[in-house]
């Protein structure tokens, strides 16, 4: 490569050039950042062809000015064959430590993108059905109606099929010049351009945004996502999935939050859904999702203040779930109000904050969250809902029977501890109790996990963490029954009191447990807390939640989480549910006569760990809690299974200064190859669709420290507060819930009544 260096004004360019003079890759450096430009099969960009200068402006924004005085080498740009030319804008993204907060405010406010950047998604067809006028007060004043003579941001050029080329940079250098050099104007003079992906020229006619706005909407191809940027990186669509199939959501929620983290940038912008009113809890919960709030990432500058964004997040909302006849209700502009209430709006914002308090519990390592930190969490909220709590913790719960969260946790330097959240409305005729596995680290106990096995068991208390939050949101909402959040907490460490394999725990149902396994302690704290719920609380509604197996994975992957019940119609009630929700879920069998004699011991009622692990590993799980409640339990008893879905794990772009998300995901899903020397500019070339469609991103090595796909380790989704809230919908206050509750085929099963003493 032959390295050359030249100085255009205030801006140093560096270019690397191949023998053959068929590749350069440039990297400018303004003040303390780099813009990348790469021009390839052609297309010389000399020191006497072109010059870059630098201006800044009142609102720190940076201008560059493009000035050429080659008329042969633009005309050559737009005719040889594929051609790239990019110059990134550097924007500021997360150089110090981001805290989020999220609103949904009840109307689409005006913004203007330059200052708070919007991410405009929705499935296409929605997309589609909503016209550009419904999304407009997100887009302008800089992508206005008409699209004036060069007076772009981002342009395409291209003369035919995929051939084209790209200019990224500020228009202000128009406005502040009055010209943008003779070759430059002479070249373009009689073309008006369109700003979208899809790289049409316009020539000799005005173009109204309506239309780019249309056009990049038909320039998406989601496969399964897609994107399209409407200003630099500050405005753009994107596209869900087309596809549905019968058991997933119709929200496309995990679609959602990987959409967002794509395009957040770490300062206060606007994530607007286009969906049917059906889709908006999921969807908002999805957006929560992806921005998670802890965070023990530090600057090169230790000193420097944690930095405050908000986020708002709109829905603009479709008449019906029809195809034909949707229409947009209303753009949320000062026209109209969005078709959301207050109360939906208050509900939204609880199931956000709660999805995010689950994910931070889980997210927070166990020298932080240990079992006193989760009751405090507990508590706090407790307080802030104005609800009766209950603390039973130490050698209280021996004295008192509760074998199994005992024995798991008396190893511990914390000891464990019961806590439970009762709120007891009027005229309630039903009583219900969830009940959470709070495991808050998980080593194995002398069963112990292997060095691979054992890194991620923060999330062991994800059962607790989202009963926690759906009880928040539940609550908060308004709830016409009794309701129960029980929280079985323990550490299972190792130690000189640690439970040894042979013990025998007597359990708060009174049954005696033979341990074969330290490592199966999950079930075992949840059946003292089940028991509990059917003994003192009197609970004949009964739903336990936990990270129970790692066979759950294998028996509904990675985004159901498995659920088994004594009851038909509840079991299809849950996936229902788990479908109106976004934390979706899949029936595993509850068939006791063939599976229950897994744990059979010759010294005790049950051992606590499956004889043969092959055989329905995951139905005998949750079985075993059953049994501390018997089964033949009147009541309605719903084992939920959420191991995997509890947390995600990223892979990706890793930014240094990123605090906010370990990950950046590229191109929406598209094909991706990594291409980076450590000594150059990163460059990767997102290959889009079967029309060899290109765009290329380009990757300064300062702000960004790897090649390829890597493991970046794993973050919280806040699982369960979305689902819980939906199953017992039916019993809140909320419009919403209610709807989402409700079943088509069927009524509300009815449950048993226990006797009461």
């Amino acid at each position: 490569m032959d390295d050359r260096s030249l100085r255009c004004n205030n801006v140093h360019v560096h270019q690397n050039e191949s023998t053959d003079g068929s590749t350069r890759v440039r990297s400018m450096r303004l003040g303390g950042s780099r813009i990348w430009t790469v021009c390839t099969s052609g297309g010389s960009l000399s020191k006497d062809s072109m010059t870059a200068e630098l201006a800044g402006s009142d609102e720190g924004a940076v201008s560059l000015s493009i000035t050429s005085t080659d008329h042969a080498m633009w005309s050559k740009l737009l005719k040889v064959k594929p051609i790239f030319l990019i110059l990134r804008c550097h924007l500021s993204r997360f150089d110090k430590m981001t805290v989020v907060n999220l609103e949904f405010p009840s109307t689409l406010s005006k913004s203007d993108p330059q200052k708070q950047p919007v991410i405009i998604i929705g499935q296409l067809k929605n997309l589609m059905k909503a016209k550009y006028s419904s999304v407009k007060a997100k887009l302008e004043p800089h992508v206005t109606e008409q699209v004036l003579k060069l007076n772009c941001d981002l342009f395409s050029l291209c003369t035919s099929g995929v051939h084209r080329v790209h200019l990224l940079a500020y228009r202000r250098w128009l406005d502040r010049t009055g010209d943008c050099g003779t070759g430059f104007k002479s070249c373009l003079r009689d073309t008006q351009i369109y700003v979208y992906s899809s790289a049409i020229i316009v020539a000799h006619q005005l173009v109204s945004l309506s239309q780019v706005y249309s056009a990049a909407l038909a320039s998406l191809h989601p496969s399964p996502t897609d994107s399209c940027s409407l200003y630099l990186n500050l405005a753009t669509v994107a596209a869900l999935p087309v596809k549905c199939s019968r058991h997933n959501t119709p929200s496309r929620a995990h679609f959602i939050t990987k959409l967002v983290k794509s395009a957040t940038v770490g300062v206060d912008e606007s994530v607007v859904i286009v969906c049917r009113r059906e889709d908006v809890f999921a969807s908002a919960c999805a957006v929560a999702r992806a921005y998670p709030l802890y965070s023990r990432k530090t600057t090169n500058n230790l000193s420097a203040s944690t930095k405050t964004a908000t986020v708002q997040v709109h829905f603009v909302l479709l008449a019906s779930s029809d195809d034909a006849g949707s229409m947009a209700v209303n753009n949320g502009t000062a026209e109209g109000e969005l078709g959301l209430g207050e109360a939906d709006v208050e509900l939204l914002k609880n199931a956000a904050m709660a999805v995010r308090l689950a994910a931070r519990i889980v997210d927070t390592p166990c020298n932080e969250m240990n079992v006193d930190t989760f009751v405090q969490e507990v508590l706090t909220v407790g307080q802030a809902l104005g609800v009766k709590s209950t603390v039973i913790r130490g050698e209280e719960l021996n004295e008192r029977g509760f074998g199994g969260i005992y024995g798991v946790g008396k190893a511990a330097l914390v000891p464990p501890a019961l806590v439970v959240l009762s709120y007891l409305p009027q005229g309630a005729t039903e009583t219900i109790a969830w009940v959470g596995k709070g495991i808050v680290y998980d080593t194995g106990g002398l069963s112990i996990k292997g060095k691979t096995s054992m890194p991620g068991m923060k999330r062991d208390c994800g059962g607790a963490a989202g009963v926690l939050g759906a009880f928040f949101t539940t609550v908060k909402a308004g709830f016409t029954q009794n309701l129960h959040a029980v929280f079985c907490l323990a550490e299972n460490a190792v130690g000189p009191r640690s439970t040894r394999p042979d013990d025998i725990h007597t359990l708060y149902s009174g049954r005696t447990v033979e341990i074969n396994n330290t490592d199966a302690e999950g079930r075992l704290v949840l059946s003292d807390g089940v028991s509990y719920a059917q003994k003192d609380l009197k609970a004949n509604i009964i739903v336990d939640m936990a990270t129970l197996t790692g066979a759950q994975a294998i028996c509904t992957g990675k985004y159901h989480a498995a659920v088994l019940t004594n009851n038909a119609e509840w079991e299809g009630a849950a996936v229902h549910a788990g479908k109106s929700s976004g934390d979706l879920v899949f029936p595993i069998l509850y068939c006791p006569e063939l599976h229950f004699s897994e744990f059979s011991s010759a010294v005790a009622d049950m051992k606590n760990s499956v004889t043969d692990r092959s055989n329905a590993q995951s139905s005998c799980a949750g079985l075993f809690i059953g049994a501390h409640l018997g089964f033949d339990y009147p009541g309605v008893w719903v084992h939920i299974d959420m191991a995997s879905p509890v947390y995600v794990v990223k892979c990706g772009l890793s930014s240094k200064s990123d605090h906010s998300s370990e990950a950046r995901r590229v191109g929406g899903g598209r094909g991706v190859l990594y291409d980076r020397d450590d000594t150059t500019a990163g460059v990767v070339n997102a290959f889009l669709d079967q029309t060899k469609r290109a765009t290329t991103l380009m990757l300064d090595p300062d702000e960004y420290n790897l090649a390829v796909q890597v493991d970046l380790g794993e973050r919280a989704t806040g699982y369960g507060v979305a689902i819980l809230s939906t199953l017992f919908g039916k019993f809140s206050n909320s419009n919403m819930l209610q709807s989402l509750s409700e079943q088509t085929d069927s009524e509300w099963p009815s449950t048993k009544k226990l006797k009461r003493n």
